[in-house]
């Protein structure tokens, strides 16, 4: 019989505020926001989250701390800390959802496809990045270019190139070969005879 894990999803927040916050400040800003958690974990049916290690609020102590935990490297951005789940792995013992997908692909486990479809199905439509309510009018002033949807911004050109048209059926042959990667890859390189070869 197969493993079965439990997705347990990590949501890091940024909290950019305009006042130095005290011992007192920031016990009530982590019983605010354990108290939001357990109303929503109590709205899908979950138990409430305890309240010691659901919720970890590390204060920046400096400029330079905080530097170090949004880069967390020369090449790490913080743009990438707080959208690029895709990027991170996790610690001893667990695995992130990105690493969970790329087991599937790699041996074929079917508890691993469902917890990626579990999480699939549940996370559909949701952001992974939000403003706070007013933080992007007051950082960006009113001159900022407005919010897009998904739709927008995929429908907008950017001077890319069409390679190949790969038709559905076909497509599906690649992927259930476990040659998407190869052909993805090849694309970027504009490499048309190795795409072609490989959907033949």
């Amino acid at each position: 019989m197969g493993r079965r894990e439990r997705l347990a999803p990590e949501l890091s927040l940024l909290l950019v505020h305009d006042q130095d916050l005290d011992a007192a400040a920031i016990a009530a800003v982590h019983a605010h926001v354990h108290s939001r958690l357990a109303a929503s974990c109590r709205q899908s049916g979950m138990r409430e989250p305890e309240r010691l290690h659901a919720v970890r609020i590390d204060p920046n102590v400096s400029a330079t701390a905080a530097g170090a935990y949004v880069a967390k490297g020369a090449d790490w951005t913080p743009a990438e800390e707080m959208g690029r789940s895709d990027l991170k792995t996790s610690r001893a013992g667990s695995r992130t959802l990105f690493q969970i997908l790329a087991d599937y692909y790699q041996t074929g486990d079917t508890d691993d496809r469902d917890l990626w479809r579990e999480y699939s199905r549940t996370t559909r439509s949701l952001a992974a990045v939000r403003w706070s309510r007013g933080l992007r009018a007051r950082l960006l002033s009113s001159a900022a270019v407005p919010n897009r949807t998904d739709e927008e911004l995929a429908a907008e050109e950017v001077n890319g190139e069409l390679l190949v048209t790969i038709e559905a059926a076909a497509w599906s042959h690649v992927r259930r070969a476990g040659l998407d990667l190869a052909v993805l890859v090849a694309a970027e390189n504009a490499n048309l005879d190795t795409v072609s070869a490989l959907v033949r």
